[in-house]
C-alpha cells in the first residue's frame, strides 16, 4: 500500500545524529554558507585589486606613450625648427637628443641605415621609465618656453614672456 519493496535493494534507516553542542538544527549549513561567502568575498577583493593594478599599469603605459610621442615631435619638428633660428644653439636639449639619434644611427648595421630617426628615438625612449620620460618632457617644454617663448600645447610662438603669461593658460597639458 504505497510502500513497495524492491527485491534487490535494502532499505537502511537514517543514521541518528546526537548533538552535543548548543547550536540549533541547520547551523552547520549556515557555517558552510558563511565560509563560502567569506571565500568569495576574498576572491572578489583579489580580483578587484588585480583589476585596479592592471588599470593603473595601463594608464601609466599610455601616459608614457603620449609623453614619448610629444618628446619625439618636439625634437624632430617644433624644437628643431625653432633651434635653427638661434645663432648659437649648441647647448640646446634638442641638440642633445639629435646627437643621441646620430649615435644610434652610427651603431646600427649598414643594411638598417634607412630606419627613420623617429623610430630610433622611439626605441631609445621606450627603454626609459615613466619618471625619466616625464623629466625629459618637462625639461624640453621649459626650454621651449624660456628660450623661444613657445608653448607646445598652444602651438604659438609668443612675442615675449609677458605675452606668453597673459595669453597661455599654463605650462602643463592639463592647463590647456
Amino acid at each position: 500500500m504505497g510502500y513497495a519493496k524492491a527485491d534487490n535493494h535494502e532499505n537502511d534507516p537514517l543514521p541518528v545524529v546526537v548533538k552535543i553542542d548548543r547550536s540549533g538544527l541547520g547551523s552547520e549549513g549556515d557555517q558552510k554558507e558563511r565560509l563560502y561567502q567569506e571565500k568569495n568575498l576574498k576572491k572578489r577583493k583579489v580580483e578587484e585589486e588585480d583589476m585596479s593594478t592592471f588599470a593603473r599599469e595601463k594608464k601609466q603605459y599610455f601616459k608614457k606613450r603620449r609623453i614619448i610621442h610629444q618628446i619625439v615631435e618636439i625634437v624632430l619638428k617644433a624644437g628643431a625648427q625653432l633651434d635653427e633660428t638661434l645663432p648659437d644653439s649648441n647647448e640646446s636639449p634638442i641638440k642633445n637628443y639629435q646627437h643621441i639619434i646620430t649615435i644610434l644611427t652610427e651603431s646600427i648595421p649598414e643594411y638598417e641605415k634607412e630606419i627613420p630617426e623617429r623610430i630610433l628615438l622611439l626605441d631609445y625612449l621606450e627603454q626609459k621609465t615613466l619618471d625619466e620620460c616625464t623629466t625629459m618632457i618637462e625639461n624640453l617644454l621649459d626650454y621651449l618656453r624660456t628660450t623661444h617663448t613657445y608653448c607646445y600645447f598652444c602651438g604659438v610662438v609668443y612675442n615675449n614672456n609677458e605675452d606668453m603669461e597673459s595669453n597661455c593658460p599654463g605650462t602643463t597639458e592639463e592647463d590647456h
